[in-house]
């Protein structure tokens, strides 16, 4: 479905000079959604793309191969058309008809991508063929709607009311996609070119949140009455599913001229004269130039600019968005006014923000103040010994913004009280309804300062950083504030809301007092975890057992035997063993004269004879043992399950004016292939009357 353009692509006419220059493709097509939840129950279906690339050629290995770049961006529109037709198919109202409407009207889903990836074309004539595969960012987004209608009452005491049958959330989700595509073409002018391909796309988890109305009980023929809709509840449930599609899509692509080649070779700069010219011998192609931003050292109101954690200091900081540069860290003493250089360390390949902390020492006034500053810096060649080749190829050289010069950053060191500590996030536990119990330890670690112990203080609010939202902290225990000592201190706290699969980061400030200063230190940290799905039983859950109770019967086969058929449909996982137990029997009144012995009184409301169960259609299964009040099938299938089972009844007079009306339920368990059981709960009534 999501929601790249199909790579561009690149032709050179045989034996031409002309080396191939940029390929501009503008398409459209159709995306078809292959996540089967997705589009059949949070109904993002399919849709069409409009697309738009640009090829670049990077290398070719040969005359009719071709190796380059391709960068694609793409806008979809995901309908929600199928929506209307889920609740008429799944709501009906057996004293008359529901027409299901979107006060708001059905919001479809929006999806712009941007992609990048390698593409190779190998041509034959004006014919070409073009694998690739890309790697990009897809954001779906869209808006909240609903679906109901107003159901009349079939009594004229009743009010008519309005039912919504189904309603989602406002969604909106973003994350890595994966697309790897095939695409033919054909060239029909110099310039011009006509293509058609194929993709499948691996797009983001999306996480829709969704309310169902459930009426009241059990349908009959598939529909419910007013009563059962009126006093019916409404369900939500949250669930997250990974977006995947198949496209198809065509356009036309603009081929624009490129430069002059020697020998079908890599293009060279045009010469301004023909007098011969000295060639370099490690002569590079020219190279356009790219602004890029400073590192950015995060200040104290972010957080943080520096700690001290298991015997390193941390810096904190944002780097710069040309991502091949090199990092500079200079770090200065102030000491009098005065700037005094204590390190200067250079890193070719990045940095990941540590700098051993024995590195920096303070003196013993007590508090020493240090300033740093890092700059970002290109280096082709990172890595490379006895060799002058570069091993990176750049499309484009960086110009950095303030020469590359991040902000410079204030921090202290206390002087004989660097106060190390250890902070864990240990477990999660669903305690209950949307409630999560997070529990961990803490303790400070050894230091020559002599401190035993410190305070650790909670922020008022967390964040969920999967949606970026605040997140309130309840039931902090110990109370916070709470002390830590060197031995290790147990904490937890719960949160509330909708946390399935999302990420909490905890913020937290840690502060110690030196017995030789007058000021505690403080350091803010922050942990993260990962949270947990909480739903109350794994019944609850139709990704883990979805029974739905369709079509059953009690028919009477003789005046001591019922003839009971019940019909499920169980997914998505196998089903390994069914059972039926008869937990409930009523019966009216009779007259005297109308009881009478039955032929097996030890039978009366067991199951008897043949019960059979049958998978799909196929083979029948019998049921064991019998008589018994409960019975049980051996299988290892799923869809649709037909039970026949028959029950013995008591004795009848064979008098015409006799009869008894019978009530018999029967509670269905369902053991899946992970020794989970669920259970349906079905009830029947019938007439019992003598049979001559």
């Amino acid at each position: 479905m999501l929601l790249f353009a199909p790579a561009a692509f690149a032709q050179g006419q045989p034996g031409s000079k002309k080396a191939e220059g940029p390929v501009i493709s503008l398409g459209g097509g159709i995306a078809q959604t292959t996540s089967t939840y997705l589009k059949d129950s949070a109904f993002f279906g399919n849709g069409p793309r409009l697309t738009g690339n640009v090829f670049i050629p990077v290398f070719k290995p040969a005359p009719a191969l071709s190796l380059g770049l391709d960068v694609a961006g793409s806008y979809t529109w995901l309908k929600a058309d199928n929506s209307l037709s889920f609740v008429q198919k799944n709501y009906r109202l057996t004293e008359g008809a529901i027409s299901p409407s979107a006060p708001e009207g059905v919001k479809n889903s929006r999806a712009f991508s941007f992609s990048a990836g390698p593409q190779l074309q190998w041509s034959a004539g004006r014919f070409f063929i073009s694998p690739g595969i890309r790697l990009g960012y897809t954001n779906v987004s869209r808006g909240g709607f609903s679906i109901g209608d107003s159901i009349t009452p079939s009594s004229a005491f009743d009010r008519k009311r309005y039912i919504t049958f189904f309603s989602v959330d406002e969604t909106a989700a973003g994350g890595l996609t994966v697309a790897p595509q095939l695409k033919a073409g054909l060239r029909i002018g110099r310039h011009l070119s006509l293509w058609a391909g194929a993709e499948y796309v691996s797009g983001p988890a999306i996480t829709t949140t969704s309310t169902y109305w459930q009426p009241l009980g059990e349908p009959v023929d598939g529909a419910y009455n007013y009563g059962q809709y009126v006093e019916g509840k409404a369900i939500t449930r949250s669930v997250e599913s990974k977006l995947s599609s198949f496209g198809l899509q065509g356009g036309i692509a603009f081929h624009l001229p490129g430069g002059k080649t020697r020998d079908g070779g890599v293009e060279k700069p045009l010469l301004q004269s023909t007098e011969q010219q000295p060639v370099p011998s490690q002569q590079k192609d020219p190279q356009r130039k790219q602004t890029a931003t400073a590192p950015v050292i995060l200040s104290p109101d972010r957080h943080m600019t520096a700690s001290l954690h298991n015997g390193h200091l941390f810096f904190h900081y944002i780097p710069s968005d040309f991502p091949q540069s090199g990092m500079k860290l200079i770090i200065w003493k102030i000491q009098e006014g005065r700037r005094i250089k204590v390190l200067e360390d250079t890193w070719l390949n990045g940095w990941n923000g540590a700098v051993k902390g024995e590195q920096l020492k303070a003196d013993k006034s007590g508090v020493s103040r240090y300033e740093a500053q890092l700059t970002a810096f290109y280096h082709p060649a990172a890595g490379i010994k006895s060799t002058n080749k570069s091993i990176f190829l750049a499309a484009s050289v960086p110009v950095y913004e303030n020469n590359g010069n991040s902000n410079i950053a204030a921090f202290n060191i206390q002087n004989n009280c660097t106060v190390d500590h250890a902070f864990s996030l240990d477990s999660t536990k669903c305690i209950g309804g949307d409630t999560i119990r997070v529990y961990g330890h803490a303790n400070i670690l050894p230091n020559s300062a002599g401190v035993t112990s410190a305070i650790i203080t909670f922020d008022p609010v967390f964040l969920e950083t999967t949606t970026n939202t605040q997140v309130t902290p309840v039931n902090i225990q110990p109370a916070n504030p709470f002390t830590v000592t060197t031995n290790s201190t147990s904490f937890s706290f719960d949160v509330v809301g909708d946390m399935c699969n999302k990420q909490l980061r905890v913020f937290y400030d840690f502060s110690y007092q030196c017995p030789t200063l007058s000021v505690p230190a403080h350091i803010p940290c922050a942990d993260t975890i990962s949270l947990p799905c909480c739903i109350c039983t794994y019944c609850d859950d139709p990704a883990n057992m979805n029974i739905v109770t369709g079509a059953q019967s009690f028919t009477l086969v003789n005046t001591g035997e019922a003839a009971i058929s019940q019909q499920f449909t169980v997914t998505p996982k196998n089903i390994t063993k069914v059972t039926a137990q008869i937990v409930y029997i009523g019966e009216s009144n009779i007259d005297p004269a109308c009881r009478d012995c039955a032929k097996d009184e030890s039978a009366v409301y067991h199951f008897t004879g043949s019960n059979q169960a049958q998978w799909n259609g196929g083979g029948q299964i019998n049921g064991a043992p019998s008589p018994a009040k409960i019975i049980q099938w051996d299988c290892n299938n799923q869809g649709d399950l037909a039970l026949n089972m028959h029950i013995a009844l008591p004795g009848l007079a064979q008098l015409d004016c006799c009869r008894r009306d019978i009530r018999i339920c029967i509670r269905y368990t369902f053991t899946d292939k992970d020794c989970k059981t669920c259970e349906r709960l079905v009830c029947y009534e019938g007439t019992q009357i003598p049979k001559h």
